[in-house]
């Protein structure tokens, strides 16, 4: 008796009525006479004041977190890359092969439920150049795109669509816009392993500007074409917080073709911070000089915030 009149004299709370759910799953109504963090004082109708140790209670943090359909991240890269290309700027177009150090901002974000997803993304590629003794940003690339994945119940087949529109400076390419429509299958759809594959039909169409050979004067062509596409995805997570990637798209057909190939690692460093090393193949037929079409080799080294 002592010991509690000691208790409430250290430890004065207001008078309050609770319902406290134990972790085992039983519950008890009472009004809450006093409180520690390790005890809880309950005074019950029935059986009058009981001591509730705190650990046997069912707090908020131990009820699993709703989790949300919204995720998305933010990444920045330095690539090295050995270019066969066309540059436009102000009208004017020159032909290069280069090796060029870039800079690619992207941002990314993805709506997910249990049978469909979205996922929007915006990419930003510029590089430095130094132009009589002034450094300037010289725009590379600039994109977004829309995808939708629409995933059969208790099937591995999935409908994809993807819409793109982009300035590609490095293929003297305007106003490039992509509309394809798939169908997909995820052969594998694990934890740690993830492969997936889908063919389809595209709408492609674009401004390309040309040099005239006869008398090096640029013309302009508006493309409009349609196209087969194909597209191949694998995730293999090797240990924890470490994974391999590899990707392949192509549109076209064997003979006039446009294809991306990557392959490389992620792995995860603190938190929602990782590390990721690419290294990337594109060719694009259809752009194409001195009867050589456009290639692209790059090496990414990307710093990935996920949310």
């Amino acid at each position: 008796m002592l010991k509690k009149i000691f208790f409430f004299l250290l430890v004065p709370v207001f008078v309050y009525s609770e319902t406290i759910n134990f972790k085992n799953g039983d519950k008890i109504t009472g009004t809450i006479v006093g409180q520690t963090n390790d005890l809880i004082l309950l005074n019950n109708d029935l059986i009058g004041i009981i001591n509730i140790p705190s650990s046997q209670i069912k707090t908020e943090e131990n009820k699993p977190k709703k989790k949300t359909p919204w995720s998305g991240q933010i990444s920045a890269s330095v690539l090295t890359r050995d270019s066969n290309t066309l540059q436009k700027r102000n009208d004017t177009v020159t032909e290069k092969s280069q090796l060029i150090d870039d800079v690619k901002l992207q941002v990314q974000t993805s709506f997910k439920k249990k049978e469909y997803e979205f996922k929007w993304s915006s990419k930003y590629r510029f590089y430095r150049t130094d132009i009589l003794g002034n450094i300037r940003i010289i725009d590379d690339l600039f994109n977004v795109s829309q995808e939708y994945k629409y995933l059969f119940e208790g099937k591995p087949y999935y409908f994809f669509t993807r819409s793109l529109y982009q300035q590609d400076y490095r293929r003297a390419i305007d106003h490039e816009f992509l509309q394809t429509a798939e169908i997909g299958i995820d052969f594998i759809k694990k934890r740690n392993m993830t492969f997936s594959t889908s063919v389809g039909v595209a709408y492609h169409r674009y401004l390309r500007t040309v040099v005239n050979s006869d008398n090096a004067e640029n013309i302009d062509r508006d493309v409009e074409l349609p196209k087969g596409v194909f597209t191949e995805n694998f995730r293999w997570e090797i240990i924890d917080d470490l994974a391999l990637i590899q990707q392949y798209k192509h549109q076209g057909d064997l003979s006039n073709y446009q294809f991306s190939f990557k392959a490389g690692v992620e792995n995860k460093m603190i938190s929602n911070l990782f590390l990721k090393l690419e290294y990337k193949i594109e060719e694009d037929t259809e752009v194409s000089y001195d009867d050589k079409g456009y290639y692209n080799r790059s090496l990414l080294a990307s710093i990935v915030y996920k949310f």
